[in-house]
C-alpha cells in the first residue's frame, strides 16, 4: 500500500503543472485586439483626411477662383485698348471752284480754248485765232445761276394766327451769255449766238466756222456756269 502510494506521489510530482486559464483574461486579450484595431482605423482615417484636405489647398492654389461683382463688368485688355483709340474728327472744307480742265479734243483736232462748269460774271479775254484750215468747232453748254426768294405769309388754322417765311429757289431771269466770232480784218460778225433774251434757253449748242481767216472771238456772260471748249484741225494750223 505504501509503495503504490509513494509511486502515485512521484509521478504527480514530476508531472508538468496544470495551466489554469480564466475566462476573464480570455476576454482582456479580445479586448486589447479590437483596441488596437479601432486605433489603427482611426489613424487611417485621419491620414485619409489630411491627404483630402492638402489636395484640395493645393488645387486652390493652383486654380484660384476669380469672384467679380455682377455689377461691375470685366473688361478684356483687347476692349482697353480700343477704349484708348481717338478718333479724329472729319474737318469740313468749302468745295473749290472749279478750274479750266483741258479734255481731249475730237481725233485730228487740237484744243485751243476750254472751260469747265465755270462760274461766268463778266467778259473772257478774247481768244486771236488765225485759222488757216477750217473748220473751228465751238461748242458750249449753260447753266443759268439759282436765285432765292423769302416771301412772308400768314395763315390761320382754327382760331390761331400763324406767320411764316417760304423760301423760293429759281434761276436767274438776268442770266445770258453770248459768244461771238468776228473777222479781225473787215470787223464783221461771222457768228453770234449765246443763251438767254433774244438767243433763247436751249443748250448745249454748236457753233462751226468754215472760212478761213484771222478771227477774235469773244464771250461773256453772268449768272451763269459755262463749259466751252473750241478746237481746230491739228495740220495746217499755227498751234
Amino acid at each position: 500500500m505504501d509503495r503504490i502510494i509513494e509511486g502515485n506521489s512521484e509521478a504527480a510530482l514530476n508531472a508538468d503543472p496544470i495551466k489554469i486559464t480564466h475566462g476573464s483574461s480570455r476576454k482582456g486579450q479580445y479586448q486589447q485586439i479590437i483596441n488596437g484595431i479601432i486605433i489603427l482605423l482611426l489613424i487611417a482615417n485621419l491620414m485619409i483626411t489630411f491627404s483630402l484636405v492638402s489636395e484640395r489647398s493645393q488645387n486652390s492654389s493652383l486654380n484660384p477662383v476669380n469672384t467679380t461683382a455682377g455689377s461691375s463688368p470685366m473688361v478684356s485688355p483687347a476692349n482697353t485698348t480700343a477704349s484708348t483709340i481717338i478718333t479724329p474728327v472729319k474737318t469740313i472744307t468749302s468745295t473749290p471752284a472749279p478750274t479750266p480742265t483741258p479734255v481731249p479734243a475730237k481725233k485730228g483736232n487740237v484744243n485751243i480754248f476750254y472751260l469747265k462748269n465755270m462760274k461766268l460774271d463778266t467778259s473772257l479775254a478774247p481768244v486771236y485765232l488765225n485759222l488757216v484750215n477750217p473748220p473751228l468747232i465751238i461748242d458750249y453748254n449753260v447753266i443759268p445761276q439759282n436765285q432765292t426768294d423769302i416771301r412772308e405769309y400768314d395763315y390761320k388754322i382754327m382760331s390761331t394766327e400763324h406767320h411764316d417765311t417760304l423760301n423760293i429757289t429759281r434761276p436767274y431771269e438776268n442770266a445770258e451769255f453770248t459768244i461771238k466770232v468776228i473777222d479781225r480784218d473787215t470787223g464783221e460778225v461771222v457768228v453770234d449766238d449765246g443763251y438767254g433774251k433774244e438767243y433763247g434757253m436751249r443748250t448745249p449748242r454748236q457753233l462751226i466756222v468754215r472760212d478761213d481767216g484771222n478771227y477774235t472771238i469773244r464771250a461773256d456772260g453772268r449768272y451763269v456756269n459755262v463749259t466751252l471748249s473750241m478746237e481746230i484741225p491739228t495740220l495746217g494750223n499755227p498751234v
